[in-house]
C-alpha cells in the first residue's frame, strides 16, 4: 500500500486538530468561527484518510492498522504509602516573601479547599518546613 508510519503519524495529526477562522461582526456581538476537528471515538480515528491520491482508492487508518484503546507507558508515579495514586502539589513561595506569614497563610486556606474536594480526597502535606524554619530561626537568635 505504500504506507508508512509516518504517513499515519502526519494524517492522524492533521485530522486531529483545532483551526482558527476569522469572525462575524454583527454590532454588538461577534461570532468568531472555528473548525473543531476532533475524533472523539474509535470509528472517527478508523476512518481517518492516511492517503487519497486522485484517481485511486483512499486508504484509512482502519486499512492500515487495528484501532483499539491501549495504554500508556507510564513514566512515574506518585503514590501513597505505595499503595494507591496520589496527586502532588507544591506550594511555591515568592521571593523576599515570609516563609512563616505564607505556611500560615497556606494552612489556613487548606479547610475551605478540603470542602470542595470529594470526600475520598484528603489533603495531606507531606513536607511541612514550620518546625525546620522555627528550630533555624532559634539556632540564629542563640548565636547573635
Amino acid at each position: 500500500m505504500g504506507v508508512s508510519i509516518t504517513d499515519i503519524f502526519n494524517a492522524l495529526e492533521t485530522n486531529n486538530q483545532n483551526t482558527g477562522g476569522a469572525y462575524i461582526d454583527k454590532k454588538p456581538n461577534a461570532y468568531f468561527i472555528r473548525g473543531i476537528g476532533l475524533a472523539t471515538s474509535l470509528e472517527d480515528i478508523k476512518n481517518i484518510a492516511v492517503k487519497n491520491n486522485t484517481g485511486a482508492v483512499p486508504i484509512f487508518v482502519k486499512d492500515v492498522a487495528d484501532v483499539r484503546f491501549g495504554s500508556a507507558v507510564r513514566y512515574g508515579a506518585m503514590t501513597f504509602n505505595g499503595e494507591v495514586d496520589a496527586v502532588g502539589g507544591v506550594v511555591m513561595m515568592l521571593k523576599g516573601a515570609n516563609s512563616n506569614h505564607v505556611v500560615k497563610l497556606i494552612k489556613e486556606k487548606i479547610p475551605t479547599i478540603q470542602k470542595s474536594l470529594p470526600d475520598d480526597v484528603i489533603i495531606e502535606p507531606f513536607l511541612d518546613r514550620t518546625d525546620l524554619v522555627g528550630r533555624a530561626m532559634s539556632t540564629v537568635e542563640k548565636t547573635w
